[in-house]
Parts: structure tokens; C-alpha cells; sequence
């Protein structure tokens, strides 16, 4: 960015412009994206976490912005720019989930899930909507890197029986099988496991060989691309 502008002031400027620019789409506009960039910007920029997270809050409550929803529940969950609520932060990730936000999806499925012991006493498990959640998010492709992780989550709860999941292998192979063609390195190596041993389907060499290889693949890009940012450092 330095290398576009020519000087402190012109990028100050900049930004100055910028805000100017989210503040009308949003108050004057009614716009949900322009809010949601209001409060990126709030928080980001100005670094006014109390008024970004207000901002969040009320795109939701008013303009039903999914996104807002999922990063206020985010604010609640880690007291950010207001008082942390574990069971509210629940009931925004909900609301993201329901207006198509996957990344909301994905905080409600996890806090439901119990997997997570810091929140086990604020929010009771229920496995049944938590799957309902995840799988949920598993099917947005807005976000594939979050839509993954929901399906890798939904897979790995049904082909361990984990958290009180029922086990069930050809749900397990059907998220799986998801999860992979969004590229999660672990649902991956778990289809080629259960294809050569035949784990909720006929045991079939051909295709445990091919998610075996997508795993080597994904696992050389990684290894690569870690190496490019040591030398970088």
C-alpha cells in the first residue's frame, strides 16, 4: 500500500474517505454490507471496539445481516467492545446460521457441541442441533474454508460417535467425502482410511488411493508454502 500512496497524509486521507463512505451506506443507505464494513472499519481502523461491536448488533437486530450477527456473537464470546455473554454470543451465532452466515453456523455448532470445556457450564450440550448446525454450514459454499471445517466436524462426530453422536459410518462417509472436495486435509486421510478398510462402504482400493493422494498433495502445498514463509522471515 505504501507503494500506491505518496505519502503519510495522501493514506490518511485515504481512510478518512473510506470511513466517510461506510458511515453513508450504512446511517443514510440502510445498507447491511455497508454497515458490516462500518464496523470492520470501527474495529480495524479506529480501533473503537465498543462502538464496532454496537454496530454489529444493530445490523443484525435491523438489516438481518448474517455476518453481523455471527461477529457480534463473536464480540460476546470474547468480551470485545462489550460485556462477554456466552448464551447471548449463542443466540447471535444462531441468528448469523439462520441468515446464511456458515461462520456462525460453525461457533453455534461448536459451543453445542460441548466440546469445549471453558463453556460447558454456560451452555448445556445438545448434539442434535449442534450437528444440525455444522451440517448446516457444511452445505454454504460462501466460505469454503468454514464450510470444511463444518463438514470435517459432522464427519468426524458420526465416525467416532463423539460428544453423544450416535456413530454412523455412511453419514461419516458422506460429510467426509464433503469435506474433502472442500479441501480439509483430514477428511481426506479419513476417506482413504475407510475406503481400504471398508468403513461405511465396499471396501474400494481405487478411490482410497485417490484421497490418499489428494492428502500427499494438500500435505506437500502445506510443507511449500511453509517453507516460502520461513525464507520470507
Amino acid at each position: 500500500m505504501s507503494e500506491i500512496f505518496k505519502d503519510t497524509k495522501e493514506l490518511e486521507e485515504f481512510f478518512k474517505n473510506l470511513g466517510i463512505e461506510y458511515r453513508f451506506s450504512c446511517y443514510y443507505e440502510k445498507n447491511g454490507e455497508g454497515c458490516h464494513l462500518l464496523g470492520e472499519y470501527m474495529s480495524k481502523i479506529e480501533a473503537d471496539l465498543k462502538r464496532s461491536s454496537k454496530v454489529f448488533k444493530d445490523n443484525c437486530d435491523d438489516n438481518r445481516f448474517g455476518r453481523s450477527c455471527t461477529q457480534y456473537g463473536i464480540s460476546l464470546l470474547q468480551g470485545r467492545g462489550c460485556d462477554p455473554d456466552v448464551k447471548k454470543a449463542l443466540e447471535y451465532f444462531g441468528r448469523g446460521c439462520q441468515l446464511g452466515d456458515n461462520e456462525g453456523c460453525f461457533y453455534s455448532g461448536q459451543l453445542l457441541s460441548g466440546s469445549d470445556a471453558q463453556y460447558k457450564d454456560a451452555i448445556e450440550p445438545n448434539i442434535k442441533k449442534s450437528v444440525e448446525q455444522l451440517a448446516k454450514g457444511c452445505e454454504m459454499s460462501e466460505n469454503g474454508i468454514i464450510a470444511a471445517e463444518c463438514c470435517f466436524y459432522v464427519h468426524s462426530f458420526y465416525l467416532l460417535g463423539k460428544n453423544g453422536c450416535e456413530k454412523d459410518l455412511s453419514k461419516a462417509l458422506k460429510f467426509g467425502i464433503k469435506g474433502c472436495e472442500l479441501d480439509n486435509l483430514e477428511s481426506c486421510n479419513n476417506l482413504s482410511q475407510m475406503y481400504a478398510l471398508g468403513m461405511g462402504t465396499p471396501k474400494d482400493e481405487g478411490l482410497a488411493k485417490k484421497y490418499r493422494n489428494k492428502s500427499i498433495d494438500m500435505m506437500e502445498q502445506i510443507s511449500n508454502y511453509r517453507n516460502i514463509e520461513t525464507q520470507r522471515t
